[in-house]
């Protein structure tokens, strides 16, 4: 099955480029695309996050820093090209289309944060940033909570919608402080089996540990795949001085 997925409606999040890279005239350019499934908190809606992606700027989905739950499958280098480029405006659109193959199937679960692929993301490496499965449900105003399995660090997170701050860690698996609601977010209730992932904060940059590397994403009508089914997605960047 091959899906295009063309300029999504539900671009999330805009990270400054601040990573130096000389090849490309001294910024690090975002053309890798990766998936994922939808975030537990609002798995079955067909729209992520549950705030709506009308948002304006700085609002809603803007606070986002994370996939909400990235899958197995490998990251892909998208194919970039410049598909717009209008003097009179001073925009430009560059546009990047990758293509991702299921090395496994996903279908719906009991399970609110795996199964369907339902999202799609742009970042800047193929390298994941690390993840952990929170162990029990995490009301909203909790601040300690554990992970499955992993080792936990000082950093900042994405937890479905929410951006959580973790300050001090116990053990392995526990944290044992949590800021919650940072970057803008709400604190939100989490279940049993979401994903705990690096986000990539404005102005933290690599001192984050396992820094996220997320530039944008999306989210769609949850999408079950077969072992070997891919989709192919299709970015869209506008630009404009």
């Amino acid at each position: 099955m091959n899906v295009t997925n063309r300029g999504f409606e539900y671009i999330t999040q805009w990270m400054a480029l601040t990573n130096n890279n000389a090849s490309n005239g001294g910024w690090t350019v975002p053309s890798v695309i990766g998936w994922g499934g939808a975030n537990g908190s609002n798995a079955t809606s067909t729209v992520l996050p549950a705030s709506a992606p009308t948002t304006t700027q700085g609002t809603g989905q803007w606070f986002d820093v994370g996939p909400f739950q990235e899958f197995s499958e490998a990251r892909t280098v998208g194919t970039a090209s410049i598909i717009g480029n209008t003097a009179a405006t001073g925009t430009v659109t560059t546009q990047f289309v990758g293509t991702i193959t299921a090395t496994s199937a996903h279908t719906a679960t009991t399970n609110a944060s795996t199964g369907e692929v339902a999202e799609s993301f742009l970042a800047f490496t193929t390298t994941k940033p690390a993840s952990y499965t929170v162990n029990s449900a995490v009301t909203a105003g909790a601040t300690s909570f554990t992970v499955a399995s992993g080792t936990l660090v000082n950093g900042y997170y994405q937890l479905d919608n929410e951006v959580v701050h973790i300050t001090s860690v116990t053990g392995n698996t526990v944290a044992s402080v949590v800021s919650r609601a940072q970057n803008g977010s709400a604190a939100n209730a989490a279940a049993s089996g979401d994903t705990l992932t690096f986000g990539n904060i404005p102005g933290v940059g690599s001192s984050n540990p396992s820094n996220g590397d997320i530039f944008a994403h999306a989210g769609f009508i949850g999408l079950s795949l077969n072992n070997g089914d891919s989709v192919q997605f299709t970015w869209q960047i506008n630009v404009t001085s």
